[in-house]
Order: C-alpha cells, then sequence, then structure tokens
C-alpha cells in the first residue's frame, strides 16, 4: 500500500469489482483513501467491507484477525500503513 496510491486504488477498485463478495479489496480501499485523505469517498468503502464482513467493524477486531496471521514485522507496517488509513476512513475503534 505504500508507494504509489494513485495505482493501488485503481486497482483495488478492480479487484472490488472482480470480486464483490470479498471484504478485503473494499476494506483495504477505504485504508487507502484515507491515506489519500479522500475522506467523502473512503467511508463508503468502509461500509462495503463491513456490510461483507461485521466481525471486521472495528480497529480491534481487525487487529485480532491480522495478528493471528501476521509477523511481529508485519504489524508494525499494518499500524502504520493500513489502520492509519482506516482511522482516518472513519472505522471505529471498539
Amino acid at each position: 500500500m505504500s508507494g504509489n496510491l494513485q495505482g493501488t486504488e485503481e486497482r483495488l477498485r478492480e479487484a472490488s469489482a472482480g470480486n464483490p463478495h470479498n471484504p478485503t479489496p473494499p476494506l483495504s480501499l477505504a485504508a487507502t483513501l484515507g491515506l489519500k485523505s479522500r475522506s467523502a469517498v473512503a467511508p463508503i468503502a468502509l461500509r462495503c467491507a463491513v456490510e461483507l464482513c461485521p466481525e471486521l467493524a472495528t480497529l480491534s477486531g481487525l487487529s485480532t484477525w491480522v495478528r493471528r496471521q501476521a509477523s511481529a514485522d508485519f504489524m508494525q507496517i499494518y499500524e502504520q500503513t493500513v489502520e492509519r488509513g482506516l482511522m482516518q476512513a472513519g472505522m471505529r475503534e471498539e
């Protein structure tokens, strides 16, 4: 997600359209849009992801899910990018 956010946004929009039942692309899109300070559009992507997977509706729920699968090194990157973008997109803490 770091680097070319415009290219990332385009690919995530394509992934969301291509697999509309998977919550990961719209969740990642919400984080990307949040990082880009696109506050008007980011909550829409976030709502789509949460509708598909209500268990991932909060930062704490998502963080718990990610921690079960990720290394400590990845968690640091996750917190600095994905989590920060999702906060900007309006994801609740609890």
